[in-house]
């Protein structure tokens, strides 16, 4: 097991997020290591590559190691409980998927083997026990867009290799697994309420901050507004940049094209990369018209 204490942790989530960057990510929602710099250069797609041993091992592994635990306060969930309740005309799923969730924060092995688990049933299109369990805890819709955007992501990130457009996720504790903060329980229900109750509540706001700050793929991470312009800081925003266009890329193909690989995924309005510098936004623009002209598809 990787040593996490020599990990960086962010505590603070108490800085604001624009609204504008908050509507971007709610607008994106429906919804031993193997290699230093894993990238997706030879893969096809989540589900169909979840059966091949080594993307497997590394998933797996990056799972156990604990590379999607957010250390978020327990008290989150209570807290602001009846503040919340009255956001919902009837709070007795919001109750429940709280207290719920609650008994798995101390539990993280089990947690660990029921999302590899759920995620092999869904990946083979089978109720089993462990995406039951899921579904139990009222967080399977956020968890299936969870795989669901993983599935539409490999396979953009492969075909935007076939130009050379390689795709490497800056994610959290460098795991390369995109958005593996979203499998942590309390990210889980801030994005079940958000998106499947359809409110706003203090523990999303709690979760879209945070996921914002730690992922470079979105705009208002930091990364994007430093006025530092040195050769390092490019070439982050660069491979940034590669694994944005792509999630916003494989958003449209899981949202609007149902999972069909097409010339049309590569049609983000680029309203979509606002508070962006002009520059990169020009770049973003670029990457998805070269991929639209010189990727062969139909």
């Amino acid at each position: 097991m990787a040593h996490l204490t020599q990990c960086r942790r962010s505590s603070s989530y108490s800085s604001a997020i624009p609204s504008s960057f908050r509507k971007q990510v709610e607008g994106e929602f429906p919804s031993s290591q193997v290699r230093n710099n894993f990238s997706f250069k030879n893969s096809e797609d989540f589900f169909s590559i979840i059966s091949q041993q080594e993307m497997l091992f590394h998933f797996q592994k990056q799972v156990q190691n604990k590379l999607w635990k957010c250390d978020f306060p327990s008290s989150i969930l209570l807290n602001n409980l009846p503040r919340d309740s009255d956001l919902y005309r009837d709070n007795s799923i919001l109750t429940k998927r709280r207290q719920s969730i609650l008994t798995w924060l101390d539990h993280e092995s089990q947690w660990e083997t029921v999302i590899l688990g759920a995620c092999v049933e869904l990946a083979s299109q089978r109720s089993g026990i462990h995406s039951q369990i899921v579904k139990s805890l009222h967080v399977l819709d956020a968890f299936r867009d969870f795989t669901d955007h993983l599935n539409c992501f490999y396979n953009v990130a492969s075909t935007m290799s076939m130009k050379g457009q390689i795709v490497q996720p800056v994610s959290q504790f460098s795991s390369q697994i995109h958005d593996i903060d979203k499998l942590d329980p309390i990210m889980l229900v801030g994005y079940s309420e958000r998106f499947e109750d359809n409110t706003a509540t203090s523990v999303w706001d709690i979760c879209v901050e945070r996921h914002v700050h730690i992922n470079p793929h979105h705009q208002g991470h930091d990364v994007w507004h430093s006025h530092n312009e040195d050769e390092s800081s490019r070439t982050i925003k660069a491979v940034a940049l590669r694994e944005m266009v792509c999630d916003k890329v494989s958003r449209r193909l899981q949202k609007n094209l149902n999972g069909v690989v097409c010339k049309d995924m590569w049609n983000v309005e680029i309203v979509y990369y606002q508070g962006l510098p002009q520059a990169w936004m020009d770049k973003a623009d670029h990457i998805m018209k070269l991929m639209k002209r010189n990727v062969y598809l139909t």
